[in-house]
């Protein structure tokens, strides 16, 4: 009998089906955060689309929403989450990490706003 040995490709080379490419996740982006794309920053995100610079169109855009304080849905950002681990060990990874966090808490600060405001938190309504 003889042992064989396998060996597994590297985990950055491992395609799951959660994944999303870099265009789809811009292309995505642009179109739920449309509405906070705004003059110079909404022809630099096309320019950046139409060039192929899709990282650096979902950079804008992240904080583009950041800046005009919008809420995303909530489908957009496990899509977020799930492109970017594509990026789990590249020189980009941290920044990009961070980035998520910031528009992550800006989105739960808006929740909990919106919450005060309609007398609704977390899902059960306040007699």
């Amino acid at each position: 009998m003889r042992n064989t040995v396998y060996s597994l490709p590297a985990a950055s080379s491992i395609y799951t089906p959660e994944q999303i490419s870099d265009a789809d996740m811009a292309w995505l982006l642009a179109i739920a955060a449309d509405r906070c794309l705004k003059g110079h920053e909404r022809t630099m995100t096309f320019v950046e689309l139409g060039s192929g610079e899709y990282q650096r169109a979902i950079e804008r855009i992240m904080v583009a929403v950041g800046t005009f304080r919008m809420a995303l849905p909530t489908a957009v950002f496990d899509k977020l989450g799930n492109w970017l681990d594509g990026y789990v060990g590249s020189f980009d990874e941290p920044r990009l990490r961070t980035l998520l966090a910031e528009v992550r808490t800006l989105q739960y600060q808006l929740v909990l706003l919106d919450s005060h405001t309609t007398g609704v938190e977390l899902g059960v309504s306040v007699a």
